[in-house]
C-alpha cells in the first residue's frame, strides 16, 4: 500500500500557526514512519501553494517552524517528494467525484483511480480538517459505467502502522 497526502485536507482552515504546526508536524512523523516501513507518502508539488490560514500560504506559514522542520517540510513538498503528479494514473479527463465534489486532479481522486485499477493507495488528511473519516467512497464516472471504491484515510499515526504490515493490496477487498 502507498501513502498520498490529501491536499483536500489543507484548505485554509488553520486558525493559528501553533495549530497548522502540530498537524503537519503529525504528518511528518506519519510520512517518517512509513519509510521505517520502506514506504513513501507522495504528495502533490502544487501543496506548497496551499493556503494555511485565512491570511497565510504555506510559504508563509512554513516560517513559523524551526529550522529542521522546515528543511524537512520544504525539501519534502518542494523538491524529493515523491510527488503522485509524476506517476499519475487518472487523466484531467477522468471524472471522480466524492460527496458530489469532483476530486479529479487531487490526491482523493487519483487514489481512487488506482484502487478501482487495482493498484493500493490509501489517503494522509491533516487533524484539524473536514477529513477525518474513512473509508471515503468516490465514484469514477467513465462513458455510461459508474464504478465506486473505498478509499482508506488516516490521520492517526497508531491506525496508519498496521496497514503498512500488510501483504499487497487485494483489489476485490477495495471495491464495493
Amino acid at each position: 500500500m502507498e501513502l498520498i497526502f490529501n491536499d483536500c485536507s489543507i484548505q485554509g482552515q488553520f486558525t493559528n500557526l501553533g495549530a497548522f504546526r502540530d498537524a503537519i508536524g503529525h504528518v511528518m512523523t506519519i510520512r517518517e514512519t512509513a519509510r521505517r516501513f520502506g514506504r513513501d507518502l507522495q504528495c502533490h508539488q502544487d501543496v506548497v501553494n496551499a493556503q494555511v490560514t485565512r491570511d497565510l500560504t504555506m510559504p508563509q506559514a512554513v516560517q513559523s517552524l524551526g529550522s529542521e522542520e522546515r528543511r524537512a517540510l520544504m525539501q519534502w513538498i518542494t523538491r524529493h517528494g515523491p510527488f503522485w503528479e509524476d506517476i499519475r494514473e487518472h487523466s484531467e479527463e477522468d471524472l471522480l467525484e466524492y460527496n458530489g465534489e469532483m476530486v479529479t486532479n487531487t490526491a482523493v481522486g487519483e487514489a481512487a483511480y488506482c484502487l478501482i485499477h487495482g493498484i493500493g493507495r490509501s489517503l494522509v488528511s491533516l487533524n484539524p480538517s473536514s477529513w477525518l473519516f474513512s473509508p471515503l467512497v468516490v465514484t469514477w464516472h467513465d462513458n455510461e459505467r459508474v464504478t465506486s471504491v473505498e478509499v482508506l484515510n488516516y490521520w492517526d499515526l497508531e491506525e496508519v502502522k498496521s496497514p503498512l504490515n500488510l501483504p499487497p493490496f487485494n483489489l476485490e477487498l477495495g471495491r464495493i
